[in-house]
């Protein structure tokens, strides 16, 4: 008979399969009888269990001198969150005993159910989006085998929407008619039933053959808390086999009877409780496993269990601490507060890297934060350090699936820029080409084609707009680069025919097309895809194309957009696990999977309220009160499964807790039993979190700054030479020239020009130029006399302009209104203006060269309006469609540019005809929102416009020799009280570098 005992518990802190292997070898692996071990099963919650188990016997044997062991059989029971189901030496067998109908595939249950939710909206007349019923078969399916798992019957339904229930719960009645009638016919028909429903099979004929036919051979079910109920059979069964044994995780023995009868479905040890309940034993029945060569730390299991007390008896924590207080539960124990959740990946990342540096030490982050996880791993990266990531990474983030979804995401959306642009630039994408060349013709694409605004949009139009840019050019390397660009949009559009037609396909159909696509854009010049379909995430890719074509069953026919967004659903729920080069020695696990491991540093990540334990998210199909009623387990029971999870893992002998002050910039509330943890510790004079702080956080913060500190950045004041210093200027960059000099030197000294967003939507510029060109339409059609219709006149010519961007909302919805009362105004202001004036001229250009010592300067001009008075003189008008510029900084000579103008207009720069002296400077304002127009006048009294015009004349002459001169520097914006809040070369510049604070020596003479 084994010593082993019926009921006992492996107590947190110990390496469980580690301390199960050792007590299992003591009591079985004899000299005598060396088949003895090989007699006895095991059975644990999952397979990752299994491994780790096998490991543990591998190692112990080897450590006991055996050259040749016959393990244990090892299998994997299924758990709670587990798709897992008994492996095939038990199928196998039970099925021969009571013939278990196969499990129907998720994705087929998907589809199938997606259908009938199809015809129940077309049964209620509204429209049935497959991608938006997919999602809700995945929903419905997820309810189908929670309800399985609980073993709750479903035809208790009707009885649970009362008259006085909110009108949607009926509705969700009516809706759940599916899951009542039309889903058991299905199965029926097909002869598939649901998975969790032939895990409860396969269970309960399990129980009941060891019922009457108990094993001859030593069972032990260790590790389950028996959260499923057919589980929780199974280990009642083997408790009362006569060779049968139950081995707990961490029952706390040693909780007051008050707390133990005060456990709440959130509390750890409530499922516990609740198994040995069902079962018909005690927690004093119980034992310790044996297992001598394991030193438990209790007074740490002891803090823990204390800090997660339920909450009516918390009373006792006054006693409790005095205990507390007498041991050092806090050895081994520490904390981690980062500002940020950037910062606290990079300080886990660090304590990961210390580990390796300790040889033959293990760590492990433990965290249900997967945004916290790829973040950790990443930041390994920067040491060429690869890590084990057991919940892998979704399919749609792979580079192979990402390649996939934004070829048909950018056709879905009728090749938009920025859709296209993300397929474009993707690594994968060649088109034929080496990965260069290709590179270059997606530069020339988007920079002639793809930035700006963007009114028609569409492979053609992208076409229309690169053949008219090569067309305009006379640049030898420019034509060539937009040839190429023009190539690749032929290769596309030809690649794309496929995809082309939006008519409504099966998903078999859209995946044959799609398919055929993908490979040739992602062809090198031999015609070969072979990165599409390299390593772990290319063979998954490979599969869940290949199960597309082959998916005649999936849910009627839909448009390419729908397609687009079932797919990368579908890729989203495929996980990709890497297999190579992953470091031996440091892990990331999550709560599910690090259940019955142990590593040498447990390092839980993410403890923020909400993440773990995770929000309690209603249900979306019945309420909590419906819940209730139908026999199915508070929420909260998730909690207690997370809380055990956490008590065990808290337990380890070192442990780092982990949290950050915010996420994605907004406070966090630590979780609850940081809170809980934080209060015990205070409240028994223990050291707090604080003095247990691990210095990673400060390391993080220090990692990247500079060796000797930050260094202060001196404003620049290039200093190019004269000979390559601009000679042409428009008057309107003069304002640019005087506020800040440096945006002469990036703009036309090193020639770098802004580059326009990609699909920019037309803003405040693309108005003022389409006002601009309304204004200059009417003014050549009326230059003189107005006609009687003038304001309608006025409004066509304004509807012709428009038309370009009748595709784009808010101008119809904004502008449209804005100029019709612009419109309004301005004839009010002709009428009267017209007065005394014989000629009204649009738009006249004009330039004006004079000497300066570092050769002729030109300096270039347009005027928006010129009006001859009837006494010879002239009046320019500049229209505004933004701020007015203000009159003392018109007349003191910062803002020159219509007395640049006037100056020039003298000088015979527009013209000999117009060479005439100026008696009006005009800026009117044109908005169409509270106040339609605006009329400001440059130079009146003591200073009119012609002084004003001669003296700004002679202040540029004398800037342009003062910046021809070889010391002269361009400093950036050296006048802060008239620098912009912005500008486009302030990164350049540095600005935000030395603008603040103390800054550093520069400038030179700006």
């Amino acid at each position: 008979m084994s010593p082993l005992p019926r009921l006992s518990t492996i107590e947190p802190g110990a390496s469980f399969t580690e301390a199960l292997a050792r007590g299992v070898m003591d009591a079985y692996d004899k000299a005598d009888n060396p088949l003895a071990l090989a007699d006895v099963l095991i059975l644990l919650p999952t397979r990752r269990a299994v491994r780790a188990a096998t490991d543990a016997f591998g190692r112990i044997a080897q450590a006991r001198g055996h050259s040749t062991v016959f393990l244990p059989r090892l299998q994997p029971l299924g758990d709670v969150d587990e798709e897992l189901m008994m492996l095939e030496s038990f199928t196998l067998d039970v099925e021969a005993h009571l013939s278990v109908l196969p499990a129907i595939d998720e994705t087929e249950r998907a589809f199938e159910l997606a259908r009938l939710i199809a015809r129940k909206f077309e049964s209620r007349g509204g429209p049935a989006p497959m991608d938006q019923c997919v999602a809700l078969a995945y929903s419905l399916a997820q309810f189908i085998d929670t309800a399985h798992t609980e073993r709750v019957t479903l035809d208790g339904l009707a009885a649970l929407v009362p008259e006085h229930f909110a009108a949607h719960w009926q509705e969700t009645l009516e809706f759940l008619e599916i899951v009542l009638s039309a889903w058991p016919a299905h199965l029926r028909e097909i002869g598939k039933i649901d998975p969790a429903e032939r895990r409860n099979n396969l269970l309960g004929a399990l129980s009941a053959r060891w019922r009457t036919q108990p094993p001859d051979h030593p069972v032990i079910a260790a590790g389950t808390t028996g959260s499923i109920p057919a589980t929780a059979d199974l280990l009642k069964v083997i408790a009362n086999l006569p060779k049968g044994h139950i081995v707990l995780p961490g029952l706390d023995r040693e909780a007051s009877a008050t707390s133990w009868d005060a456990l709440e479905p959130s509390h750890p040890q409530f499922g516990l409780r609740a198994l040995l309940t069902h079962i018909g034993a005690d927690r004093h029945d119980v034992k310790t496993w044996p297992d001598e060569a394991h030193e438990i730390p209790r007074a740490r299991r002891r803090l823990i269990n204390e800090a997660l007390r339920p909450s009516t008896a918390t009373d006792e924590w006054i006693d409790t601490a005095k205990a507390l207080a007498q041991g050092d539960p806090c050895a081994g124990l520490s904390f981690l507060v980062a500002k940020n959740s950037g910062e606290e990946a990079l300080a886990i990342a660090l304590l990961l890297r210390e580990a390796v540096e300790t040889p033959g030490r293990s760590a492990a982050l433990v965290t249900p934060d997967r945004t916290l996880a790829r973040r950790v791993a990443a930041e390994l990266g920067r040491y060429d350090i690869n890590i084990d990531d057991s919940a892998g990474q979704p399919l749609d983030q792979t580079a192979p699936a990402s390649f996939f979804l934004h070829l048909v995401e950018a056709a879905a959306s009728g090749w938009a820029p920025v859709p296209l642009l993300a397929f474009l630039k993707h690594p994968l994408f060649l088109a034929g080409r080496e990965r260069g060349e290709a590179r270059k013709a997606i530069d020339a694409l988007e920079a002639y084609a793809l930035r700006g605004v963007t009114l028609s949009k569409g492979l053609a139009a992208y076409t229309d707009k690169l053949e008219a840019a090569k067309a305009a050019t006379k640049d030898t390397n420019t034509r060539g680069a937009l040839g190429r660009a023009l190539d690749l949009l032929r290769d596309i559009f030809e690649a794309t025919n496929e995809l082309a037609e939006d008519a409504p396909r099966t998903l078999a159909v859209w995946a044959q097309a799609h398919n055929a696509v993908a490979v040739a854009l992602a062809s090198d010049k031999e015609g070969l895809a072979t990165e599409l379909w390299r390593g772990p995430a290319g063979e998954q890719l490979s599969e869940s194309v290949a199960s597309l074509l082959k998916a005649d069953d999936a849910p009627g026919e839909m448009d390419l957009g729908t397609y687009a967004k079932l797919l990368r659903m579908l890729m989203a729920k495929r996980p990709v696990r890497r297999q190579e080069n992953q470091h031996p020695r440091i892990f990331i696990w999550g709560p599910l999977e690090a259940r019955l491991q142990q590593a040498d540093l447990v390092i839980l990540g993410g403890l923020t309220e909400g993440v773990w334990p995770v929000e309690v998210r209603l249900d979306p199909w019945l309420s909590r009160p419906m819940r209730e009623g139908l026999g199915l387990a508070a929420p909260e029971r998730q909690i207690g499964l997370a809380a055990h999870d956490f008590a065990q893992l808290a337990s380890s002998p070192e442990v780092v807790l982990s949290r950050a002050e915010k996420v994605d910039g907004k406070p966090a509330v630590p979780s609850r039993w940081w809170l809980r943890l934080e209060n015990l510790l205070s409240g028994a004079g223990l050291p707090t979190v604080e003095e247990r702080s691990v210095d990673h956080t400060l390391w993080a913060r220090h990692l990247d700054e500079p060796k000797d500190g930050p260094k202060p950045v001196a404003p620049p004041a290039p200093k190019p030479p004269v000979a390559v210093r601009p000679r042409k200027l428009a008057v309107t960059r003069v304002e640019n020239w005087l506020r800040d000099p440096y945006f002469i030197y990036a703009r036309y000294i090193l020639g770098l020009e802004r580059l326009e967003l990609i699909d920019q939507e037309p803003g405040p510029s693309d108005r003022g130029a389409l006002i601009h060109g309304i204004m200059e339409d009417f003014v050549k059609a009326f230059p003189a006399a107005l006609p009687d219709d003038a304001l309608a006149q006025l409004v066509e010519m304004g509807r012709r302009r428009f038309a370009a961007y009748a595709d784009v909302p808010q101008v119809g919805a904004v502008w449209w209104p804005r100029f019709e009362r612009i419109a309004e105004w301005v004839i009010g202001f002709e009428r009267t203006h017209r007065e005394g004036i014989t000629q009204a001229i649009a738009e006249r250009k004009g330039e004006l060269t004079f000497d300066a010592p570092g050769g002729p300067f030109t300096l270039r001009g347009r005027a928006d309006r010129i009006d001859l008075y009837t006494d010879g003189m002239l009046g320019l008008i500049d229209y505004k469609t933004g701020t007015l510029p203000k009159k003392d900084y018109c007349e003191t000579g910062l803002q020159p540019q219509l007395t640049l103008e006037a100056a020039m207009m003298v000088e015979g720069a527009f013209g000999e005809d117009l060479a005439l002296a100026a008696r009006a400077l005009l800026y009117i304002r044109l908005v169409g929102g509270r106040s339609e127009g605006e009329v400001r006048a440059v130079g009146s009294g003591d200073a009119p416009p012609m002084e004003l015009a001669e003296e700004a004349l002679t202040n540029f002459k004398d800037l342009v020799a003062a910046f021809d001169k070889p010391s002269r520097t361009y400093p950036s914006q050296p006048r802060p009280q008239f620098a912009h809040s912005y500008g486009d070369y302030d990164h350049l510049a540095r600005r935000l570098e030395w603008s603040v604070g103390k800054g550093g020596e520069g400038g030179g003479d700006g």
